[in-house]
């Protein structure tokens, strides 16, 4: 748990937890997903009381941001840099090692941002439950989703990602799964619309990860996290026009 608190937040674990084992760890990661979906979502309520919705909503942003120490956003900005750029597989990878973000990276960051703050500043207040369904089920369903990619073909042979890939195993998998299954059981049809969302978002840069660099990095999955996050939001966001 210390291990998968230390890496996934900026929260202060025991010295002896460090970094040694990410993937034994992994079945922690929806829990510490929960916790930042907790803060962000109590954060959103509190700021609400004293600011307007736009204030409020980049706020609350500005917290899920410091939480996670930007880890997955520095996957993103990679991941939009190596996707969207026109050049040969074996330069894109080399363009993942560079810790400098490109022209498409930072267009990426920026957008995300954006609709995150957007979707943010629609989502209710009241009832207390529904103001904090989003924001839970976001981040922890994200954190889990992760895990059944990061065991798929890799592109790179060494690296976070693949040290993290290494040792997740079925049973991870389901011990991992006990907490989103739950979530979604509490939920409703809107629920169901933001898990399948999320699902065909993570498909289709899985499905371009694979063309682009022949499989699956350790920013892949971290931009997996960010995009996930915005959909499952974006389904509590949307609107039917016709009442």
């Amino acid at each position: 748990m210390w291990t998968a608190l230390g890496f996934l937040t900026i929260f202060p674990t025991p010295r002896n937890a460090g970094l040694r084992a990410l993937s034994s760890d992994a079945a922690w990661y929806p829990f510490v997903g929960l916790l930042i979906g907790l803060i962000a979502s109590a954060a959103y309520l509190a700021f609400n009381i004293f600011f307007n919705v736009t204030i409020a909503a980049a706020l609350t942003l500005l917290i899920w941001v410091l939480l996670t120490g930007g880890l997955h956003l520095d996957g993103l900005a990679d991941t939009c840099d190596v996707l969207f750029a026109a050049l040969p597989q074996e330069r894109r990878l080399e363009i993942m090692r560079d810790p400098r973000p490109g022209a498409f990276g930072v267009i990426g960051l920026v957008l995300v941002l954006l609709t995150k703050f957007a979707i943010i500043s629609t989502l209710p207040t009241q009832p207390v439950f529904a103001a904090l369904f989003p924001f839970l089920l976001a981040a922890t369903v994200a954190r889990w989703l992760i895990l059944p990619v990061a065991r798929m073909r890799r592109a790179r042979t060494s690296g976070l990602g693949s040290d993290f890939a290494a040792g997740i195993t079925f049973r991870t998998l389901l011990l991992a799964a006990l907490l989103p299954i739950s979530l979604v059981a509490l939920g409703d049809l809107r629920t169901l619309a933001a898990l399948l969302l999320a699902l065909f978002i993570v498909s289709v840069i899985v499905r371009a990860a694979y063309i682009r660099l022949g499989g699956i990095s350790g920013d892949v999955l971290g931009a997996l996290v960010e995009l996930s996050e915005v959909a499952i939001l974006l389904a509590f966001a949307f609107q039917w026009p016709y009442g």
